[in-house]
């Protein structure tokens, strides 16, 4: 990349910008991003016990 293009670039970045953020991380990041899929298995796991329980609950009102 030249000085010319990530002048440019840095011209359009917005520093509060949704969209720019996530550029800007695709851009610093390489390879998986663990600490994200990490995040997320655990949230399904959670979000899963809890479904699985209230599901129970409710077959064995029926």
């Amino acid at each position: 990349m030249t000085s010319h293009d990530q002048l440019k670039d840095r011209l359009l970045e917005h520093e509060n910008c949704p969209g720019c953020k996530v550029d800007r991380q695709k851009r610093i990041q390489t390879g998986l991003p663990l600490k994200q899929l990490i995040f997320i298995w655990v949230l399904m796991l959670c979000v899963g016990k809890y479904i699985i329980h209230v599901l129970i609950w409710l077959f064995t009102r029926l």
